[in-house]
């Protein structure tokens, strides 16, 4: 995974990209929302950061990686309120029309953050 490569090899951009995807995921996850409302704006969120993604060089494949990464941990924390938040944006992207690769990778990374069953 991209993004990883670039924090094992210290890039500074890293940091300016996932505070972007950040930003992104807050405008769309400070209003209220339920899985399936957040399920039905995810397709159009995915083509949203395979665009902003670009400004830092990064292609299509590269900006769902961090589409992914930066959502599923979004909320995690500590706590088990945060926790049961991330659950639910698994569950969302798992009931979306987000492309098979972005579905593939939040599968795969929900496993490694312990989401879901």
């Amino acid at each position: 995974m991209k993004t990883f490569m670039l924090l094992r090899d210290n890039d500074p951009q890293i940091l300016e990209i996932y505070k972007k995807a950040n930003d992104i995921w807050k405008d769309t996850l400070e209003k209220e929302w339920t899985v399936n409302g957040l399920a039905d704006r995810l397709g159009s969120l995915q083509h949203n950061f395979e665009h902003k993604m670009e400004e830092f060089g990064f292609d299509r494949w590269e900006g769902q990686e961090v589409f992914v990464v930066s959502g599923l941990s979004f909320y995690l924390d500590e706590s088990h309120e945060g926790n049961q938040k991330a659950e639910k944006v698994r569950e969302a992207f798992e009931i979306s029309f987000c492309s098979i690769e972005v579905k593939g990778l939040s599968k795969r990374l929900s496993k490694a953050l312990y989401l879901g069953d």
